[in-house]
């Protein structure tokens, strides 16, 4: 298993993907991803081809930021998608049971408006994400603090 490190360190935002070489040792992948702190990375298969995929949001520093990365196997390539940028917590959730994971982000868009709070679900359309403009509650009936079928 990978590790992802992220956060504030030594007066610098860092995020670095670190491959494990087996042994207990690991080593730099060399991918470029903007450091970040005061926010969440998620791994989650997007678009169902076997690959997880990377959904970061928090502050690089003087920008709130979202942003996914899709996982080529070797690389990580940016999608141009623009979802507001949060300090907070983000998931990869499949709310419509359609197999394609969605994306709930939950947190401060601006610290400084009282209203700067939200809570978007962005609905994944093959690879096209929607926003859905109602409120929602997740949770699993059958099974209390279980998402899923």
């Amino acid at each position: 298993m990978d590790i992802l490190l992220a956060g504030f360190v030594q007066g610098t935002n860092i995020c670095r993907l670190y491959h494990n070489d087996g042994n207990f040792s690991f080593s730099e992948s060399g991918q470029s991803f903007p450091g970040f702190q005061s926010g969440s990375a998620t791994w989650g298969d997007y678009d169902n081809d076997g690959k997880l995929d990377l959904l970061l949001n928090g502050i690089d520093g003087t920008n709130y930021m979202s942003k996914v990365f899709h996982n080529l196997g070797n690389s990580f390539q940016e999608l141009p998608l623009s979802l507001p940028g949060i300090l907070g917590g983000s998931s990869w959730i499949d709310y419509d049971n359609d197999g394609r994971l969605d994306i709930l982000l939950r947190g401060d868009s601006d610290i400084y408006d009282p209203n700067g709070y939200i809570t978007r679900l962005y609905r994944n359309l093959e690879r096209l994400l929607r926003r859905l403009r109602y409120s929602i509650a997740i949770g699993n009936r059958y099974q209390p603090g279980h998402l899923g079928r």
